[in-house]
């Protein structure tokens, strides 16, 4: 039960962001991205989504904390610093963006081959390197592992180092281990085990009619990294969305003893309309369970539109596909 609580803590972290950052193009964008801001402040935002709309490469720096408060055997901690780049190509992110209407109105159905097929051109599409330091504190003790992450022509790869320390398990000398996830959602769709895996479990047309229940304030104009910039905050409740996420709950979600609250604090480019930090904090409170979390995380992003260059090591161990799904049965 708490890991379901965590689970859906992290989706409404992904809701929030996408709120925040990139709307769906169904909902009421001035609506959602502006609430009662003025004229001249919500055209800074809607600015801001067309233009984030079309970035398919960014560089990143994000600073993560997270504490859970529970019973002992699941209270933990954890810390992360991270920092990378990715990039996409711009036709798999431009059929996102004119997917994301019939995504809408797909709960409890199968998802078609056209999108299927754009989710595999994405991942195979997708350039990536990521250096990660984490840090977890349980009642184990102290976890620490460096991780570092190559993506790229559809290759998926961990610095073995990483895998060993999450697993407990002896690499072998290896230095990388991957995988070859090429057709990742073709596969999943062919495995009738999977088909639960492959719909959708939210009617995003309740979320359409639902309240918005956010505060967007504008606050004072400051700079990231030497850019000038706007910043909006968010204030967001973000009950509602886990009373449609949590689709096992036997109460209303207006029943439940649990809250969880999220606050966004968006730095918009003024002469670009980049989206130039996001900070987050969200809250969450399960009585029921025992269960308190804490969330913070800092994202400062730049180098928009810019190659990304990865280069898959020529030793590295990669696992085919098929392989791993079937280690899993």
């Amino acid at each position: 039960m708490v890991m379901r609580r965590i689970k859906l803590t992290v989706v409404a972290i992904m809701l929030l962001l996408s709120i925040a950052l990139v709307s769906g193009q169904t909902l009421d964008k001035r609506a959602i991205l502006c609430g009662d801001l003025g004229e001249a402040d919500c055209q800074i935002l809607l600015q801001n989504d067309a233009v984030m709309d079309g970035v398919n490469a960014f560089a990143f720096d994000a600073s993560m904390t997270l504490d859970i408060e529970a019973p002992e055997e699941d209270a933990m901690s954890l810390a992360l610093d991270a920092s990378g780049a990715m990039s996409f190509l711009q036709e798999s992110m431009d059929a996102i963006l004119a997917m994301e209407d019939s995504l809408m109105h797909t709960a409890g159905q199968a998802m078609s081959k056209d999108v299927i097929a754009i989710l595999d051109a994405l991942i195979t599409g997708m350039t990536a390197e990521v250096n990660a330091v984490i840090q977890i504190i349980s009642q184990d003790g102290t976890e620490d592992m460096s991780l570092n992450l190559l993506i790229n022509d559809g290759i998926v790869m961990l610095n073995a180092a990483a895998v060993a320390e999450a697993t407990g398990e002896s690499m072998g000398g290896m230095e990388w281990l991957g995988v070859d996830a090429t057709g990742l959602f073709s596969l999943l769709a062919a495995d009738s085990g999977m088909e639960s895996g492959m719909t959708s479990d939210m009617d995003m047309t309740e979320a359409s009619d639902m309240p918005m229940a956010q505060a967007v304030t504008r606050l004072a104009d400051s700079e990231v990294n030497g850019v000038p910039v706007a910043v909006f905050e968010i204030e967001q409740n973000m009950d509602q969305f886990v009373g449609l996420l949590d689709t096992g709950a036997t109460a209303p979600i207006a029943d439940s003893p649990s809250t969880m609250n999220a606050t966004v604090t968006q730095y918009i480019g003024l002469a670009d309309h980049y989206t130039r930090r996001v900070e987050m904090n969200m809250t969450g409170v399960d009585e029921a369970l025992m269960v308190s979390v804490d969330m913070s995380m800092n994202v400062d992003f730049g180098d928009f539109n810019q190659t990304v260059s990865v280069e898959i090591p020529e030793d590295a161990f990669v696992f085919p596909l098929e392989f791993l799904m079937q280690m899993g049965e």
